[in-house]
């Protein structure tokens, strides 16, 4: 995970583990996303993708083509959820906050587990993603509830809302960490 040009040095700076597909079955793109919003939605994501990085990082359609991957991927959002177990042992039904959820996939995974999650995010493009995604997978709750406009670090949440907070590649991309963090600490 991490941006399109340093996953690796965003791996080594927040500790994050590095992600092994190599022994879960893996699922077509169509099967993950939902059906057929797959191949559309997948080329809008690429192309804002190509619009947003472009001339940025070498290797640009290699980039490009690993991020969405990366970002559309279930078996990664089950791999980032079974860290979560791990670490927090959540009870079924735990509320799990995902701060900067990008196109959604961290999030979807908690709901397919039972798990009532919501993520934020700045980004309306990517917002708007993560809630087709929601209601191609038919997955319970309002897609404007689940995936909100909100800055992680200004939430209107009240003390104590959540079970757990995550934060997948979101700190590198933050100007006021220590505020985020306060925030996601208020939220626990």
């Amino acid at each position: 995970g991490g941006c399109i040009g340093c996953s690796e040095s965003t791996r080594a700076a927040t500790g994050m583990r590095k992600i092994s597909r190599n022994s879960r079955a893996r699922t077509s793109a169509a099967e993950e996303f939902g059906g057929a919003h797959t191949d559309a939605l997948r080329t809008e994501v690429l192309e804002h993708l190509r619009s947003e990085y472009c001339g940025i990082f070498p290797n640009c359609a290699e980039a490009y083509e690993r991020a969405v991957e990366e970002r559309w991927s279930l078996v990664v959002g089950a791999d980032f959820l079974t860290t979560v177990d791990d670490i927090a042992m959540p009870r079924v039904g735990a509320r799990i906050l995902d701060i900067g959820c990008g196109y959604g996939t961290f999030v979807l995974a908690c709901r397919l587990r039972g798990y009532e999650a919501i993520g934020i995010d700045t980004s309306t493009f990517e917002l708007r993603i993560a809630r087709e995604r929601l209601r191609a997978h038919g997955v319970h709750g309002d897609p404007e509830t689940v995936y909100q406009a909100v800055a992680g670090e200004r939430s209107s949440f009240a003390a104590g809302s959540f079970d757990v907070v995550t934060i997948w590649n979101t700190l590198e991309h933050v100007p006021n960490t220590a505020a985020l963090l306060a925030e996601a600490n208020r939220l626990l």
